[in-house]
Protein backbone atom coordinates (compact mmCIF):
# COMPACT_ATOMS: atom_id res chain seq x y z
CA UNK A 1 0.00 0.00 0.00
CA UNK A 2 1.54 3.49 -0.58
CA UNK A 3 1.75 5.69 1.88
CA UNK A 4 1.11 9.05 0.24
CA UNK A 5 -2.12 7.96 -1.54
CA UNK A 6 -5.30 9.05 0.64
CA UNK A 7 -8.34 6.92 0.62
CA UNK A 8 -11.88 8.68 -0.73
CA UNK A 9 -12.90 10.05 2.64
CA UNK A 10 -9.57 11.49 3.54
CA UNK A 11 -9.55 13.33 0.53
CA UNK A 12 -13.32 14.60 1.02
CA UNK A 13 -11.61 15.75 4.23
CA UNK A 14 -8.73 17.71 2.68
CA UNK A 15 -10.60 19.31 0.40
CA UNK A 16 -12.99 20.64 2.63
CA UNK A 17 -10.91 21.55 5.38
CA UNK A 18 -8.82 23.67 2.46
CA UNK A 19 -11.98 25.00 1.40
CA UNK A 20 -12.90 26.64 4.69
CA UNK A 21 -9.24 27.71 5.38
CA UNK A 22 -9.35 29.67 2.16
CA UNK A 23 -13.32 31.08 2.78
CA UNK A 24 -11.51 32.23 6.37
CA UNK A 25 -8.30 33.70 4.56
CA UNK A 26 -10.59 35.36 2.04
CA UNK A 27 -12.88 37.16 4.46
CA UNK A 28 -10.70 38.33 6.79
CA UNK A 29 -8.64 39.73 4.00
CA UNK A 30 -11.49 41.33 2.21
CA UNK A 31 -13.09 42.58 5.46
CA UNK A 32 -9.58 44.04 6.09
CA UNK A 33 -9.20 45.52 2.51
CA UNK A 34 -12.57 47.09 2.94
CA UNK A 35 -12.18 48.33 6.22
CA UNK A 36 -9.22 50.28 5.00
CA UNK A 37 -10.76 51.72 1.50
CA UNK A 38 -13.94 52.75 3.14
CA UNK A 39 -12.03 54.79 6.06
CA UNK A 40 -9.64 56.37 3.53
CA UNK A 41 -12.93 57.16 1.49
CA UNK A 42 -14.66 58.45 4.98
CA UNK A 43 -11.79 60.38 5.84
CA UNK A 44 -11.39 62.11 2.96
CA UNK A 45 -14.70 63.06 3.00
CA UNK A 46 -14.56 64.80 6.26
CA UNK A 47 -10.81 66.20 5.32
CA UNK A 48 -13.21 67.79 1.71
CA UNK A 49 -16.10 68.74 4.05
CA UNK A 50 -13.91 70.52 6.19
CA UNK A 51 -11.46 72.31 3.88
CA UNK A 52 -15.32 73.33 2.12
CA UNK A 53 -16.91 74.80 5.44
CA UNK A 54 -13.66 76.81 6.28
CA UNK A 55 -13.90 78.48 2.92
CA UNK A 56 -16.80 79.18 2.58
CA UNK A 57 -16.38 80.95 6.00
CA UNK A 58 -13.55 82.65 4.78
CA UNK A 59 -15.75 83.70 2.22
CA UNK A 60 -17.98 85.23 3.78
CA UNK A 61 -15.73 87.27 6.41
CA UNK A 62 -14.25 88.65 3.69
CA UNK A 63 -17.10 89.30 1.51
CA UNK A 64 -18.48 91.32 4.29
CA UNK A 65 -15.15 93.28 4.79
CA UNK A 66 -15.41 94.16 1.71
CA UNK A 67 -19.15 95.00 1.52
CA UNK A 68 -18.27 97.37 4.22
CA UNK A 69 -15.40 98.83 2.85
CA UNK A 70 -17.63 99.30 -0.24
CA UNK A 71 -20.39 100.88 1.65
CA UNK A 72 -18.23 103.28 3.30
CA UNK A 73 -16.86 104.34 0.03
CA UNK A 74 -19.96 105.27 -1.30
CA UNK A 75 -21.55 106.98 1.99
CA UNK A 76 -17.98 108.92 1.40
CA UNK A 77 -18.75 109.87 -1.65
CA UNK A 78 -22.19 111.20 -1.38
CA UNK A 79 -22.49 114.71 -1.94
CA UNK A 80 -25.02 114.50 1.67
CA UNK A 81 -21.82 113.12 3.83
CA UNK A 82 -19.85 116.55 3.33
CA UNK A 83 -19.88 117.53 6.86
CA UNK A 84 -17.62 116.08 9.78
CA UNK A 85 -19.90 114.55 11.48
CA UNK A 86 -21.30 112.36 9.14
CA UNK A 87 -17.17 111.57 8.09
CA UNK A 88 -16.77 110.52 11.95
CA UNK A 89 -19.56 108.36 12.17
CA UNK A 90 -19.74 106.90 8.52
CA UNK A 91 -15.86 106.55 10.06
CA UNK A 92 -16.77 105.03 13.41
CA UNK A 93 -19.10 102.42 11.27
CA UNK A 94 -16.09 101.58 9.33
CA UNK A 95 -13.73 100.81 12.37
CA UNK A 96 -16.76 98.96 14.16
CA UNK A 97 -16.94 96.33 10.97
CA UNK A 98 -13.00 96.29 11.18
CA UNK A 99 -12.96 95.00 14.80
CA UNK A 100 -15.24 92.32 14.18
CA UNK A 101 -13.73 91.75 10.57
CA UNK A 102 -10.21 91.36 12.43
CA UNK A 103 -11.59 89.00 15.44
CA UNK A 104 -13.25 86.52 12.54
CA UNK A 105 -10.17 86.75 10.46
CA UNK A 106 -7.65 85.73 13.46
CA UNK A 107 -9.81 83.36 14.58
CA UNK A 108 -10.32 81.73 11.53
CA UNK A 109 -6.54 81.98 11.01
CA UNK A 110 -5.66 80.50 13.90
CA UNK A 111 -8.35 77.19 12.87
CA UNK A 112 -6.44 77.29 9.31
CA UNK A 113 -2.63 77.64 11.23
CA UNK A 114 -4.17 74.09 13.80
CA UNK A 115 -5.67 72.48 10.89
CA UNK A 116 -3.13 73.03 8.18
CA UNK A 117 0.24 74.21 9.76
CA UNK A 118 -0.56 77.51 8.18
CA UNK A 119 1.85 80.29 10.24
CA UNK A 120 0.48 83.25 11.08
CA UNK A 121 3.80 85.21 10.71
CA UNK A 122 3.79 83.80 7.12
CA UNK A 123 0.95 85.03 6.28
CA UNK A 124 1.93 88.29 7.25
CA UNK A 125 5.38 88.26 5.76
CA UNK A 126 3.14 87.28 2.19
CA UNK A 127 1.44 90.61 2.98
CA UNK A 128 4.23 92.75 3.55
CA UNK A 129 6.07 90.94 0.42
CA UNK A 130 2.54 91.94 -2.16
CA UNK A 131 1.87 95.38 -0.63
CA UNK A 132 5.25 96.63 1.02
CA UNK A 133 4.33 100.15 0.66
CA UNK A 134 1.18 100.54 0.34
CA UNK A 135 -1.26 102.73 2.53
CA UNK A 136 -4.87 103.44 2.31
CA UNK A 137 -6.32 106.90 3.25
CA UNK A 138 -9.98 107.98 3.49
CA UNK A 139 -10.89 111.06 2.07
CA UNK A 140 -13.79 112.85 1.91
CA UNK A 141 -13.91 112.24 -2.55
CA UNK A 142 -12.82 108.66 -1.64
CA UNK A 143 -10.46 106.23 -0.62
CA UNK A 144 -7.44 107.12 -2.01
CA UNK A 145 -3.95 104.48 -2.08
CA UNK A 146 -0.55 105.05 -2.40
CA UNK A 147 2.26 106.09 -0.02
CA UNK A 148 1.41 108.92 2.22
Amino acid sequence: MDLAALTFQQEIWKTLIGALATAIFVTIAGGIVAAFVTGRSERRREDFDLRAKLLEHASRVAQGMFSLCQHTRRRLTDASARDADSIAEIIKALDEGYLNFATEARALETTLGARFGVSQSRCLRMTLEVQPTQTWMFTVGGIRSGTF
